[in-house]
């Protein structure tokens, strides 16, 4: 991520954009003017312009154009008096030309990944202009790896995570919530009769040989317990040994960004922690760390702990062979 993404991110990220109903805020204007000078930035690496900018109310889209290509790219951020999908959630899309707004299909990146999103996306479609000219699909190793190269890419590729049992810290019942297309902005999941659907929250704790230990994880994705594969040197096969003992497992998108937080305990004059009426200890969320780190670089993270057993995630038993972690208590206070 550049300096000036994390920059621009860390300073709106926990603001709240004041709102003045059915005229713009000068607060708005401010984010807008600013979140403009960010796109021009990510444009300008990838070989293109900021074209356009539509301002909307509390919303905006914008129209890229590659400077040689003259291709033109649609960006759009939802209302951002409501989420926070306008740097975690930007969708973006190919034009015919600067005023087409159907464009092709949509595809979703955080900020700090939409510059490289958005060159996958022109590398993508020159390849098939050219297949096109040509008359056929061109074959070959090269081809074979632009292929690969793409897939890499995929916003949606999920990958699954190992850990502990003992790292999970904390759960809860929450409210599911789903991003909505066309409203462009998070709404509940509703079940067969029309209630909010209820999920459960796992915050996971980074193992101690992991850069980041002590930051936490939270997510809704479901945890379950995964099966345990041995190789067997006769028959030269992967045998399935059932349900690991000791691991549990969670998939993450690949390349999606998440926030891993740590925070530290609210401490006395004399250096101890303090404590509420029940004795529970307290934590400083006015000095808490946060970093942000794809599935991918998650995933590393927690294969740095060598004591882990060894589990396939590249075979999906289904929900019947897989047991699911819903009974662990939780605890509005973290340890640390």
């Amino acid at each position: 991520m550049s300096n000036a993404i994390k920059k621009f991110i860390d300073k709106w990220e926990h603001h709240e954009i004041e709102d003045y109903g059915s005229v713009v805020s000068p607060d708005y204007k401010q984010f807008q003017k600013e979140y403009r000078g960010v796109l021009r930035g990510i444009a300008k690496e990838v070989g293109m312009k900021l074209h356009k900018l539509n301002a909307n109310h509390y919303c905006f889209s914008a129209v890229l154009k590659h400077e040689t290509t003259s291709k033109f790219y649609y960006i759009s951020i939802s209302d951002v008096r409501h989420n926070s999908e306008w740097y975690s959630n930007v969708l973006y899309r190919t034009m015919e030309h600067e005023k087409d707004w159907t464009g092709g299909p949509n595809h979703y990146s955080s900020l700090e990944h939409l510059g490289v999103n958005l060159h996958m996306i022109e590398h993508q479609s020159q390849r098939i202009e050219e297949d096109r000219s040509e008359g056929q699909n061109k074959k070959g190793e090269d081809r074979e790896k632009e292929t690969k190269a793409s897939k890499d890419f995929n916003p949606r590729k999920k990958i699954g995570v190992q850990f502990s049992r003992k790292q999970i810290i904390a759960t809860r019942t929450v409210e599911i919530k789903k991003y909505n297309t066309e409203s462009q902005a998070m709404e509940p999941v509703l079940d067969v009769e029309g209630n909010p659907r209820q999920g459960t929250e796992t915050r996971i704790i980074l193992p101690a040989s992991s850069q980041y230990r002590q930051f936490v994880l939270t997510t809704t994705e479901r945890v379950f317990v995964p099966h345990v594969y041995q190789y067997d040197q006769e028959s030269k096969t992967s045998v399935d040994k059932g349900l690991s003992p000791n691991m549990l497992m969670v998939k993450l998108f690949e390349n999606a960004t998440y926030k891993l937080t740590r925070t530290p305990y609210l401490l006395n004059s004399d250096g101890t922690v303090k404590v509420d009426d029940k004795g529970r200890k307290l934590l400083d969320f006015a000095n808490q760390k946060v970093v942000r780190l794809t599935g991918k670089e998650i995933q590393q993270e927690f294969d740095s702990w060598k004591g882990r057993s060894v589990i396939s995630d590249m075979k999906d038993k289904g929900t019947s062979t897989e047991k699911t972690v819903k009974s662990l208590e939780f605890s509005d206070q973290l340890n640390k």
